[in-house]
C-alpha cells in the first residue's frame, strides 16, 4: 500500500522553523511550494529537498505587498495543505 502524497504550500520556508519544515514534509509531497523572503535562502532550500519531492516550485513573496497576494490564494486553492510558519514583524 502506498503513502499519500500531498501538495502543499508552506509559507515562512527561508526561516529556521520552515527550513526543517520543508525538510520534514517534503517526502509526503508530490508537490511542494516554498514561500519566503530570500531568494538565495528559497533557491538552496529547493535544492536541498528536490530529492524528496516530485515538483518544488520556490516563491518570493513579501505578504506586506499585497499585490502578490493572489498568486499566493491561487497556489493555496490548488494545494491540499497549507502550513504557515513565517512571523510577523512590526
Amino acid at each position: 500500500m502506498s503513502a499519500a502524497r500531498y501538495r502543499a504550500v508552506l509559507t515562512g520556508a527561508t526561516g529556521g522553523i520552515g527550513r526543517a519544515m520543508a525538510l520534514r514534509l517534503a517526502p509526503l509531497c508530490e508537490s511542494l511550494i516554498l514561500v519566503g523572503r530570500d531568494a538565495a535562502t528559497l533557491v538552496a532550500l529547493a535544492r536541498d529537498v528536490a530529492t524528496a519531492v516530485n515538483q518544488i516550485l520556490p516563491g518570493l513573496v513579501d505578504f506586506a505587498l499585497r499585490r502578490q497576494l493572489p498568486v499566493m490564494r491561487r497556489h493555496a486553492r490548488e494545494s491540499d495543505s497549507q502550513i504557515t510558519s513565517q512571523g510577523a514583524h512590526p
